[in-house]
């Protein structure tokens, strides 16, 4: 498997250009051309099943290199056509500009998903350790009662808890009563992220979560300096409660 992928990985550059081509075609009002590519995929991958398939190693290798040489086919084929039209390819490096900045930055959280819940928890627990905090990263998807036993067995002072898929409040009811039963009466106990389905008013979606018992609650874009800041003077409202 790894020697066919390997083979046919080219085609991956050729197919992505030929489509690249083909819009600029079809732009013109130039079909024929485009339309034909898959017909060049066929034939090549038959010829390289009649002309080496008794030469490889197996069949499957024999259509592995056809599919490379018809990507360069295709590719090939639509350079030509794009020279009729007085068009060539092009390809320079792409520049950064703060247009293209700001295009990065709105759509990172988008295209990365569920892997911005690993990030941003680091990024959050990495604020919290230079502002002097002890953390202990718990990572993704650990149900409540592991939150408070990890809570127990390191002396914690406060539970962090990140949401993303809106449905927080399932996953933390009772949270606060698992942390009493546990002997965490007073543990500072923090949420933050998409709490929530949909567009919610904010001070009522808060309001449910410190009726579950917690602390505070965060939108999702809070900055980690609120977070430490906050935690700061919840810590020092604390110790001057005694608690």
């Amino acid at each position: 498997a790894v020697d066919l992928t390997q083979i046919t990985f080219p085609y991956l550059l050729f197919i992505s250009l030929v489509s690249l081509m083909g819009s600029v075609l079809n732009s013109l009002g130039r079909f024929a051309a485009a339309a034909a590519t898959p017909i060049l995929l066929n034939v090549t991958l038959i010829a390289a099943l009649l002309l080496l398939a008794g030469r490889l190693e197996t069949p499957g290798h024999a259509l592995a290199w056809g599919v490379a040489a018809a990507g360069l086919i295709q590719f090939l084929w639509l350079s030509a056509a794009m020279a009729r039209v007085g068009m060539s390819l092009r390809l320079t490096w792409p520049r950064l500009t703060p247009r293209v900045r700001e295009l990065l930055l709105l759509m990172l959280p988008g295209v990365i998903g569920a892997d911005t819940h690993i990030v941003g928890n680091r990024i959050l627990s990495m604020g919290l350790e230079e502002a002097g905090f002890k953390v202990v990263l718990l990572g993704a998807l650990p149900p409540a009662d592991e939150f408070v036993k990890a809570a127990v067995e390191t002396a914690a002072d406060g539970i962090m808890v990140s949401s993303l898929y809106g449905q927080g409040e399932l996953d933390c009811r009772g949270f606060r009563d698992l942390c009493i039963e546990a002997g965490l009466e007073g543990i500072l106990l923090y949420i933050g992220g998409n709490l929530v389905v949909g567009k919610q008013d904010w001070d009522s979606v808060e309001k449910r979560y410190k009726d579950m018992g917690f602390d505070r609650a965060f939108p999702n874009g809070t900055r980690v300096e609120e977070v430490v800041e906050t935690l700061d003077k919840d810590f020092a409202a604390g110790k001057k409660a005694g608690t």
